[in-house]
């Protein structure tokens, strides 16, 4: 235990002065020999000068501050290390879905859901089934943003996943840059369990042959799986030949796929050194499927700290010093001042 301010237990030796005159007021009177000896009386008013004592006592510890400091704690269970990588950019404004989807809203006189929200909705689902995960957040539109580092704790991971709808992104993607810093956040932490990178995206990007070189490093190194949350705009024509064979390792800049960025980053993602998937969705329905299966694939065993913050102990010394008072204040409107 430490105190943020040690000088006022200099000011314990106070809690004495109780002990050194009865806790009741005396009363005089001419001769008191033939009384006999009261032994109950004796021992209240003993009673009384201690809980005067421990009152002052513990007015001065909790006035000194008294706290635990923090500590980590390690936890084991059964999850996985996941970082979600949430794309912020103006296209995740826009509504989810096909060509066939958006007459049909039209049709219906309906507003369709827009990407982000629906991402968010159901990440948050996600997240609230998974309490052993180890989990951070980065945002990213023209740049890569870190919201949250690793962390077990549900109401920060929600707040975290609620905050990438304040703002509108721009205009500009930056899927490399953003892959690379969700790499580097398990530098330099111990491997424990299984590694995931969620890329909730709804496009791709035509990356160069260094960043391509930089990206498949990192994630070998770190042994990173990657999912990818593809989200389909109505105008997308979407990953269609996603089924088709990965190119090879020193493949060009667009991988004969130029016109679909979001193939062309597909394909790249299929030359990676780690387990990849896609999961292509088109409405609210299939992005929930996505996400559950992504739920129980990892389910590895886990070890991880958990780092506890400091904890305070004034209020309950502070709950000591007013038990004692009320017990005083008890005693004081019992006492009879005066007898016939």
């Amino acid at each position: 235990m430490r105190f943020s301010e040690p000088l006022l237990l200099l000011l314990l030796p106070l809690a004495v002065l109780p002990l050194l005159r009865p806790a009741a007021a005396s009363a005089r009177y001419p001769w008191l020999e033939l009384v006999p000896a009261d032994g109950l009386s004796n021992a209240l008013d003993w009673l009384l000068r201690a809980v005067a004592a421990i009152g002052i006592a513990a007015t001065l510890v909790g006035l000194s501050g008294p706290y635990l400091p923090g500590t980590t704690v390690e936890r084991v269970g059964r999850g996985a290390e996941i970082v979600v990588l949430l794309d912020r950019s103006l296209s995740m404004d826009e509504p989810l879905g096909s060509a066939s989807q958006a007459r049909f809203y039209a049709f219906a006189q309906m507003a369709p859901q827009s990407k982000q929200s629906v991402a968010r909705r159901f990440l948050s689902q996600f997240v609230a089934r998974r309490g052993n995960d180890l989990m951070g957040l980065i945002i990213f539109s023209t740049f890569p943003i870190p919201v949250l580092p690793f962390t077990v704790r549900q109401p920060l991971i929600q707040a975290a996943i609620r905050a990438g709808a304040t703002y509108h992104g721009l205009a500009d993607t930056d899927i490399g840059a953003a892959l690379l810093a969700s790499a580097g956040m398990f530098e330099n932490q111990p491997y424990t369990g299984s590694r995931v990178v969620l890329l909730v995206s709804d496009g791709g990007a035509v990356l160069d042959t260094v960043t391509r070189v930089k990206i498949r490093t990192a994630f070998a190194n770190e042994r990173i799986a990657l999912d990818w949350f593809y989200l389909r705009s109505y105008t997308s024509p979407g990953l269609a030949q996603a089924g088709a064979a990965a190119p090879p390792v020193s493949g060009g800049a667009n991988d004969g796929t130029e016109g679909n960025p979001e193939l062309a980053l597909h394909r790249f993602f299929q030359t990676l050194l780690t387990p990849y998937h896609l999961y292509q969705a088109e409405n609210p329905q299939a992005l929930r499927e996505a996400i559950a299966d992504v739920g129980r694939a990892q389910t590895l065993p886990i070890r991880y700290g958990e780092r506890l913050p400091r904890l305070s102990l004034a209020p309950r010394v502070f709950g000591i010093a007013l038990i004692a008072a009320v017990m005083l204040l008890i005693a004081s409107l019992l006492e009879v001042r005066r007898w016939p």
